[in-house]
Formats: C-alpha cells, structure tokens, sequence
C-alpha cells in the first residue's frame, strides 16, 4: 500500500548528491544569501534552527538578568526547548484558532515587566501578523526574533518572513519548507546586535561529505509515496515525533549541509508554487463542511502551506478523522498534542501568572494537518474531503468503512 508522508521536499537525486561538490566556502555563501533574503545585515550559521534560536537567546540574555521570552501559547516545542536551555522562562500568550497567530486582545494587552524578547513562529506556512507585532514590539522596547523555521517563503505586507524584527530565523531540517538533512541560520540588524552575535562565533561541524550526501539521498527517496510505508516502519525512525527536549547541540554548519541548502535556494519557488496550489485546491475542497475552523492567512499575507491545519470544532470528529485518513494512507497529522503550558516537563519553566489559553488549548484539542507536497495529488485532496465530510456528518461516527 503506497502511504503520502505528512510533509516532504520532493528532492531530485541529482540536486541530492549537491554535497559531494562541495569546495568548502559554501557556509558562507549560505550566510550571504540568507541575509540578502531575510534583510539582515548579518548572518551565522548553525546546525539547526532551534540552536540558531539558543545562541541568540543566549547572548541576548546575557545582557541582563533573567527574563522571559513571550511566545504562542500553541507552537512548535522546539521553541520552548530553545529558550529553556538558555536559561529564560517562557511566557506563553494565547491564540487565534481562526490564525493561529497570537489574539489581538492578548497582544494588546499588558505584557509582564521582565519579558524582553518575543518569538512569533508562524505554523504551518501561515505567517503572525508580523507589521503589527513588529510595531507593538518597538513601542514596549522588546526584542523581536521572527522565526520563519516553518513560513519561509511566505510575505508580510510585501516583505518576507523572517525580515521583521531584530532577528530572523530559517531553518532547514527534515520536515521544513526547504527541507534538508538538518542546519539553521539566524539572521541580525543593527550592529550592536550582530557584534554581540558574532563575537563567539560556533565552531563549526565537520561532516564529511559523502556522509551527507548519503543521507540527503535516502531522504529523497525515503519520502517517495511506494517507500514511505517501508521507512515508516523501520523501528528506529521516529517521523512525526514532537517532544520537549533542552539538550540539544549547539554548533556551526558544515559545507556539505550548506551546499545542500543552496541547491533547494534554487528549486524553492517551484516547491513554493506547488504547495501554495494544493493549500488552495484543499481550502477549497473543505470550506463547506461544517464544523471545521480552516485557519487562513490575512488579506496582506501570502502563505506558503507547510501542511494544511484542519481545526475540528468536535475532538471526537478530528480523532475518528485521523483514525480513518491515516487507515487510507493519507498523511494526516494530529500535530502538537498539548499548549506550551501543558507539556510534560515544560511547565516549570512557565510563567504561572498567565493565562488562561482557550485558543490554545481548542487548536491542541481539534487540529489535524493535512499534507500539501508535491507529492500530493488532486485525488488525495478529493478523498481528504470525503473521509472528513463523512466524520462531521456522522458525528464523529467510527463505524462507517
């Protein structure tokens, strides 16, 4: 039985082989790039994005003592796993199920004294409203780190994510919009930030190129419909696994990763381009059923469709959903299982004196993800809408074949 994985770059082989020419000077060409893209002045490297996130996290905390870092209270956890190993507290605020961006009123609200530093990670290919955050940001005298790990390609107001702020962030790992075998880049403005950046630079990983050119190429095949289900079985693959880890490494990226990125850099607006058509084509397929919130983009925004969120207005219904879609092979996902302030091992490091997270804890309950790769085609979004059209209809009915 052929199975779709939730999330893939559909790599060629031969633009997965880039590793083996590289020359050694790709790191910073990568740095170059990233910078001219996300409007930076500077950039680093880093073997993953959630380590680009510590090492700024951690030079910025350095310049005072204590602190908190205000993030959405429904997010990817390598976030909170990020600022926990510097050393902060996490200060979740509340959602939009209808965007999946921080609620206005919360945002407008009064923010603790200690917190200097916001993360807004855009989930799923829908980006935050990144011109209003970026203003409210100023006017508080916060720190703004526009995480586009999961919106790269995306734009706000005519600019992109990831270019707002003090600081953005792109990341390049397995399940990404430009998805490679792992690294990360943070990207600054302004020179006091970027010399406090830079000024310990990582050392970077040495990593030998076949080696990951090796793995590139199994990560291409891998992700191929007829091999999923084999690879997917495979005891120690651990494909959709969403966990709250603070020890992680810490380094540079090596040239064989860098000259891997630099490839997809060049493949990107068709990867782009055919997520964006099937984001719309399932939008489109599902808004007439009821009871579902299809979080959507503003009209300033363009998103780019990581995965299509599916919001159940009925738990039950989005748990029979994912029980009929995954028996179909169909990619679903149930995603993050708990808000920031629930997750197991996370909750001492929460800000107690928030909340509560309605949002949040509705989008934990409710939401599913739909798969929007390239490798996805007009009749899985068809049988999307059926197998979920008949779940709402029936209640959350797991009867039915």
């Amino acid at each position: 039985m052929h199975r779709l994985p939730p999330v893939a770059t559909m790599t060629p082989v031969s633009a997965a082989l880039a590793p083996l020419g590289s020359r050694g000077g790709e790191r910073e060409i990568l740095e170059r790039e990233t910078a001219d893209r996300l409007s930076g002045d500077r950039a680093l490297a880093f073997n993953s994005g959630r380590a680009a996130l510590t090492w700024l996290l951690t030079v910025l905390a350095g310049q005072r003592t204590g602190g908190g870092v205000i993030v959405p209270a429904y997010t990817c956890y390598s976030v909170p796993s990020a600022i926990v190993r510097s050393g902060l507290r996490i200060y979740p605020m509340d959602i939009d199920p209808a965007t999946l961006d921080f609620a206005p009123k919360d945002l407008d609200g009064h923010w603790p004294t200690d917190v200097f530093a916001v993360v807004s990670p855009g989930l799923f290919g829908l980006p935050a409203d990144l011109t209003t955050l970026e203003a409210a940001c100023r006017d508080k005298h916060v720190f703004l780190i526009d995480d586009a790990a999961q919106t790269w390609g995306a734009t706000v107001d005519g600019r992109a994510a990831g270019s707002f702020g003090d600081a953005g962030l792109a990341s390049f790992g397995r399940g990404k919009p430009l998805g490679g075998v792992g690294g990360g880049v943070l990207v600054t403005r302004g020179q006091a930030l970027g010399d406090a950046v830079e000024g310990s630079r990582p050392v970077d990983t040495k990593l030998n190129s076949l080696k990951v050119a090796f793995k590139s190429v199994a990560g291409a095949l891998a992700v191929r419909r007829w091999l999923f289900p084999m690879v997917q079985a495979l005891p120690f693959v651990t494909m959709g696994v969403n966990e709250f880890k603070p020890e992680f490494a810490v380094g540079g990226l090596s040239a064989a990763r860098s000259a891997l990125i630099l490839r997809l850099f060049s493949m990107q607006d068709a990867l782009i381009a055919k997520r964006v058509r099937m984001g719309e084509l399932v939008r489109e397929a599902l808004s007439d059923i009821p009871g579902l919130i299809l979080p959507a983009p503003r009209e300033n925004m363009t998103a780019t469709y990581l995965r299509f969120p599916v919001v159940f207005e009925d738990p039950a219904d989005r748990d029979a959903a994912l029980m009929r879609l995954s028996a179909k092979g169909l990619g679903a996902t149930r995603m993050y299982p708990k808000p920031v302030h629930l997750i197991d091992g996370a909750s001492e490091f929460v800000y107690g004196d928030l909340g509560p997270f309605p949002g949040a804890e509705k989008v934990a309950k409710g939401i599913l993800t739909l798969p929007t790769h390239a490798g996805v085609r007009e009749r899985d979004v068809a049988k999307f809408a059926e197998v979920i059209r008949r779940v709402t209809k029936a209640g959350g009915d797991r009867g039915w074949g």
